[in-house]
């Protein structure tokens, strides 16, 4: 509200500021924000918006045609050394930080270019929001003439949620060229792996053709657009569609489609060090500053009788889904029917890294009071406010979910602040050990957390900052004060091999468990085979292995598969995609889909020991069969208690198991047994019930 909108930074995924503003000119003459202008008149007005423009397409706007190459257009006119005087460039290339951003700062990138000066004589053209050396460059060129800005038909309406590009390039035309990029291209996939062009409206086939591509899309889940142009120099330098390229010449020519090595080389080359890891989480969320007295006086007029519970993850539980905000969820709930209050702790700005400690001073906590988001507060405040609360130290529990997102002065701060008798760390996964929470070796191969010096660090993406993570770890361990609680022995076992902390005790506490007692499976007509997949196609859940049995039975009509996933869009052809979301006011909706659909089998094929895994624990209970990997820890635990599971060494083995008559076999087996009940049994209040913790730490 108070700069952004000046910088050109759009409000969502939906609105682009700029070709707002040149497309509805009669709004463009006082100095208000576009969006506002919107939401006040133009809506009511039927005025037509665009999706959200990338630094390309404004020059599409400006020029009509793309200039995509900002950085090393910049790079020969651009003052490193003079650049840097003007501020910090947080560890990016500064050519890269002034393109995009620093110039919108009011950084100039040289002492010949005084962005000031352009500016003020360039007022017509600085609404474009394109960098000014670019503009420059084009004007000196002789390719783009301002005076042409007046008689470009800038007014034109724009019907519906249509791409950007459509503004200056026509459809692409019913040729043979465009049925062949049709038929490579997966409508499907296109929507399930670029969820803004989803959102955006715009058509798919069209995005790509004309624009996709350029920004590095894929078509389809076996040809890699980038790849492609980067191992084709001769694609790149004649400005030729990849698709197209490699659907006309590259493939007779045997040019591969993507790198050599399949789906994990796609994995490997995807990871990167735990700081540059997308987060994966978008906050929307406007919640208030609470102060230091706000904080005191909600934790004050709480009427617990047994204490105070303070619990820190890594984001906000009654905002995100997934299995441990449910359990964090329940655990809200059983320790404030026991007369506890529990404040739960999130950074404001959720990531998939540990902070420094040096950028304590900026963190921000999302703090939830019994089950109520309170608001966003400063560290400071809220250390003030757990220190000042009056309470005997025994009634108070200090609980870490997730260290993500937090620093371990932070951590040790918050705990120490809250001064709590009883300290517990859950095994949710193995952060502890590595910030490759899954310990997987470039998110591929289950490393089994080596010493930090051993070549396999070396060459995994999280290997660089392992030892000083470890060092974190042992001031976080410092004191040996932490009961350690782990949903599954096998969990608690994989830790135990690689954790050299001091600790209080350790003890395995499940969230829930099978409990024969339901009614039998009904039998149903014969028929295919029905393969389901849970969650988010994530390499880590073994997305790829399932990828792979798809295609192997493309053509076999004797198995069908399912993907249950949020939204109901999954990546791949062949699949039918079922909407699904388990919440914490919805339980059961994965048991009732699967068995809905009919469901024979599902394919839970990580590789690396999972803690627990609640996928596991609803197949189970809906009466489906479940196909696992025997790395898969607690997976392979369920399925060998339970006796409805399979269990392989690898994926081949499997589509073996499916393509005989063994799979039909097994069904009949597991048809014959009773169900299985699932049965909550407890989170860290049931600890202190049964006095678990106790045992533990004797």
């Amino acid at each position: 509200l108070s700069v952004g909108w000046k910088e050109g930074r759009n409000p969502n995924p939906f609105f682009d500021m700029a070709s707002y503003t040149l497309t509805h000119r009669d709004l463009a003459d006082d100095d208000s924000n576009p969006f506002g202008k919107h939401l006040r008149y133009g809506m009511d007005e039927g005025r037509a918006v665009m999706p959200a423009a990338s630094p390309s397409a404004r020059t599409q706007l400006l020029f009509g045609y793309e200039v995509v190459d900002w950085v090393e257009r910049i790079r020969p006119i651009f003052d490193a050394d003079y650049y840097r005087d003007q501020g910090d460039v947080p560890g990016v290339d500064p050519v890269a930080h002034f393109a995009y951003l620093g110039w919108r700062m009011g950084r100039s990138p040289s002492h010949q270019f005084s962005l000031r000066t352009w500016h003020a004589r360039n007022k017509s053209l600085a609404r474009f929001l394109v960098n000014p050396c670019i503009v420059a460059q084009e004007l000196e060129a002789g390719r783009f003439d301002d005076r042409t800005l007046r008689a470009k038909d800038l007014t034109k309406t724009i019907r519906g949620k249509q791409s950007l590009v459509a503004l200056s390039k026509p459809e692409p035309a019913v040729n043979a060229e465009t049925a062949l990029l049709r038929a490579a291209f997966s409508e499907k996939y296109y929507l399930a792996t670029y969820r803004d062009i989803a959102a955006a409206n715009a058509d798919p086939f069209e995005h790509y053709v004309l624009q996709g591509w350029r920004e590095g899309r894929n078509p389809n889940d076996t040809f890699d657009t980038s790849y492609y142009a980067r191992a084709n120099p001769d694609v790149s330098r004649d400005g030729a569609h990849p698709l197209l390229h490699y659907l006309t010449i590259g493939r007779a020519a045997g040019r591969p489609p993507r790198a050599p090595g399949g789906p994990m080389r796609a994995v490997i080359e995807a990871a990167v060090a735990p700081e540059l890891r997308a987060q994966g989480y978008i906050d929307t969320a406007s919640d208030p500053r609470v102060t230091q007295e706000k904080i005191l006086a909600a934790l004050r007029a709480s009427a617990a009788v047994a204490g105070l519970v303070v619990a820190c993850s890594h984001d906000c539980y009654v905002r995100s889904i997934g299995g441990t905000q449910i359990f964090i969820s329940d655990e809200e709930a059983a320790f404030r029917q026991n007369g506890f209050s529990y404040l739960h702790i999130s950074p404001r700005h959720p990531t998939l890294h540990m902070r420094a400690d040096g950028e304590d001073a900026t963190f921000e906590a999302r703090l939830v009071f019994n089950g109520e988001v309170l608001g966003v507060a400063s560290l400071p405040a809220l250390l003030a406010a757990l220190r000042l609360v009056p309470a005997h130290t025994d009634t108070r529990q200090f609980i870490v979910h997730s260290i993500l997102g937090f620093s371990v002065t932070a951590l040790n701060a918050i705990r120490d602040s809250t001064g709590a008798a009883r300290q517990y760390l859950w095994l949710h996964d193995y952060a502890t050990l590595c910030l490759g929470y899954n310990l997987l070796r470039n998110n591929v191969s289950f490393c089994h957390a080596p010493p930090a010096i051993s070549m396999a660090c070396r060459v995994c993406v999280y290997g660089e900052t392992r030892a000083d993570h470890l060092a974190a770890m042992e001031r976080l361990f410092d004191g040996g004060g932490f009961v350690v609680v782990a949903p599954s022995e096998i969990a608690l076992r994989t830790w135990q091999a690689a954790a050299r902390f001091p600790i209080a005790g350790s003890i395995v506490h499940p969230h829930m468990q099978l409990q024969p007692g339901g009614p039998r499976v009904v039998s149903r007509k014969p028929g295919p085979i029905r393969i389901g997949f849970l969650g988010q196609p994530v390499a880590a859940k073994g997305w790829s292995d399932y990828v792979s049995l798809v295609q192997r039975f493309a053509d076999d009509r004797r198995v069908q598969f399912f993907h249950f996933v949020s939204q109901g869009r999954s990546p791949i052809d062949g699949v039918t995609a079922v909407d699904i979301t388990v919440t914490r006011h919805d339980r059961d909706a994965a048991v009732s889909q699967l068995q809905a659909h009919a469901i024979d089998y599902v394919a839970v094929l990580s590789n690396w020991p999972e803690t627990f895994s609640y996928v596991a624990h609803e197949v189970i209970a809906a009466g489906v069969a479940l196909l696992c990997l025997s790395q898969s820890g607690n997976v392979r635990a369920v399925a060998e208690r339970s006796g409805c599971g399979q269990i392989f060494e690898n994926v081949d083995a499997l589509g073996n198991f499916l393509a005989g008559d063994n799979a039909r076999a097994f069904l009949k087996l597991v048809r014959q047994r009773p169900r299985f009940l699932l049965a909550n049994t407890g989170t860290t209040a049931t600890l202190l019930k049964l006095g678990k913790d106790r045992m533990a730490a004797e």
